[in-house]
């Protein structure tokens, strides 16, 4: 367990150590539909597979093997999908529905988009007017693949840590990008014992989570020989379950580097019936709303994205519990 908190704490300086880069916006989309509900405040929560991407420090906690997928149809033509998988190990050597200690997760996320205008500044005025003429190239499209690989533990209780490898392939016109970097996250759940003494069952509990994505100072490299630092960012957020009936989440996401102003997420989820969820959530000013479908092996979420300045967004995933 030394060795594992001496690793943490060199990864956490090494995050400090870069101040100008960028950001891979596009994993702010988020990961699935019931995460997006809730304002993408899910640092606190990951309870389900969706943890691999938002708070993997959550999967040694699972109570068995789950498989989720998102598909989304953005603004503007783009794509997004995702797929995950998140286990706990020791269901692999034992039956015992108990102390599971140790998680593994896989994650895959692709955005991609076509038709993006190739412009560049004219020789010449347009006519009557100071302006530059622009001309148009052609048309190209852009692809983002990120994998995630990551492997968590549970330390005493109710204390989750995890590592996690993240892989990004960029294709943007006729240039690639290519980077790894790591991150760690911990989740730290509190018990208040209600009416019965499983908290699975009847308690309330409160839930802690940290992440920091890209904590290496490594680097995007591109086919042309530029090479472009990813910034590291922070998420810390909590959350509040009240005998399984509603859930109150929120956090705090800040990028790591000078200039940058810290986001934020708050979300609610309240099951009139326990097979049916409805959640509401803001992230940054933006609102989304969404429902749920739960059975005892497959789960159906959707969810509504309503931003300032862009046309609805819609989500829909499908999870498996096995």
């Amino acid at each position: 367990m030394k060795d594992f908190f001496l690793l943490c704490i060199i990864l956490l300086t090494a995050a400090y150590s870069q101040e100008s880069g960028c950001e891979l916006s596009f994993l702010d989309i988020g990961a699935g539909a019931r995460p997006r509900a809730l304002g993408n405040a899910f640092v606190a929560i990951a309870d389900d597979a969706n943890a691999v991407f938002w708070n993997p420090a959550g999967i040694s906690s699972l109570k068995g093997v789950q498989i989720t997928g998102m598909h989304s149809s953005l603004f503007f033509g783009t794509k997004y999908d995702y797929l995950a998988v998140a286990a706990p190990l020791k269901r692999i050597y034992t039956d015992d529905a108990e102390g599971y200690r140790y998680g593994l997760g896989f994650a895959y996320i692709r955005a991609s988009t076509g038709d993006i205008p190739l412009t560049q500044q004219g020789s010449d005025t347009i006519p009557g007017t100071n302006y530059p003429e622009i001309v148009y190239n052609g048309s190209a499209s852009f692809t983002s693949n990120t994998g995630i690989v990551s492997l968590g533990t549970q330390f005493f209780n109710h204390l989750n840590l995890a590592l996690l490898s993240r892989m990004n392939y960029i294709k943007l016109a006729n240039f690639t990008g290519f980077g790894v970097n790591l991150g760690i996250a911990t989740l730290m759940a509190i018990t208040r014992i209600g009416v019965d003494n499983d908290a699975d069952i009847r308690g309330n509990v409160f839930k802690i989570g940290v992440t920091f994505q890209d904590i290496l100072p490594l680097k995007l490299n591109w086919s042309n020989d530029f090479k472009e630092k990813v910034l590291p960012t922070a998420n810390l957020g909590g959350s509040f379950e009240f005998r399984k009936k509603i859930l109150i989440t929120g956090c705090l996401k800040q990028t790591l580097a000078s200039g940058h102003h810290p986001g934020y997420g708050l979300g609610l989820e309240w099951k009139p019936a326990q097979v049916l969820p409805i959640r509401f959530g803001i992230e940054d000013k933006n609102f989304s709303t969404g429902a749920g479908f739960l059975s005892r092996r497959i789960s159906l979420d959707y969810t509504i994205y309503i931003h300032q300045e862009l046309p609805l967004s819609h989500y829909l995933s499908i999870g498996f519990r096995l």
